[in-house]
């Protein structure tokens, strides 16, 4: 069961907030939101009989993450874990060209354009990857086209990496190193864009929507 409890004052508007609540703690799925013992149960039931107040919570019928995680493909954690490196490499970046114009900006002679340009596209790259690799760990829709947006952005990228080193560098050594690591970050995106294209995939996030507008329509309900 992976499915929260709906409020029993949903089918019975008799039912108080208190008991609501009592009900709900001893049936929680989590261990350490249930109560302790049966004799804190008995307490409380007893408490609640004599009108007093309770130790349990009203319960609040909520969301919970992991009914979309539960059904969540393996392949998409990858390539979310693809997203925060990218994330990540992009940050080593932005803090590298955050220092060029820091340069510029001291008046030792840096491209006032260049190194402007290649901050603000590092800043947005990092902000992409690293919002888009949380939302895909939670299945929303909007981050499965941003992730594929960002994939393409990677292959191109690198694909004119490669050819940039193949024109501009002439130790053949260096060339080989350089070339191994593109064509390997270029199979990556590639294995992840197509990943996100599956139907495997589709379905997942499709089956993610489908749980949050049923959650949604119950909460609407008095």
């Amino acid at each position: 069961v992976t499915k929260p409890m709906r409020p029993l004052s949903w089918r019975n508007r008799a039912v108080s907030r208190d008991l609501e609540g009592l009900v709900h703690k001893a049936l929680a799925k989590d261990p350490d939101e249930r109560y302790p013992t049966a004799a804190d149960l008995a307490r409380d039931l007893e408490g609640f009989l004599k009108g007093e107040r309770v130790t349990a919570i009203p319960y609040r019928y909520k969301f919970d993450e992991r009914e979309v995680a539960a059904e969540r493909p393996k392949s998409v954690t990858t390539v979310a874990i693809f997203c925060f490196f990218a994330s990540c490499v992009s940050g080593f970046m932005l803090t590298s060209e955050s220092v060029r114009v820091g340069t510029y900006l001291l008046g030792f002679g840096l491209r006032e354009s260049f190194a402007i340009s290649s901050t603000i596209e590092f800043f947005l790259l990092f902000l992409t990857a690293l919002f888009t690799g949380r939302a895909l760990m939670l299945g929303r829709s909007w981050s499965r086209w941003l992730g594929l947006a960002l994939g393409l952005y990677f292959v191109g990228s690198i694909s004119w990496s490669v050819l940039q080193a193949a024109r501009d560098v002439y130790n053949l050594e260096a060339l080989v190193i350089l070339v191994s690591i593109d064509v390997a970050f270029l199979l990556i995106a590639l294995a992840c864009t197509l990943t996100l294209l599956r139907r495997r995939t589709s379905d997942w996030f499709r089956l993610a929507a489908q749980i949050r507008d049923e959650y949604n329509q119950v909460g609407r309900r008095p």
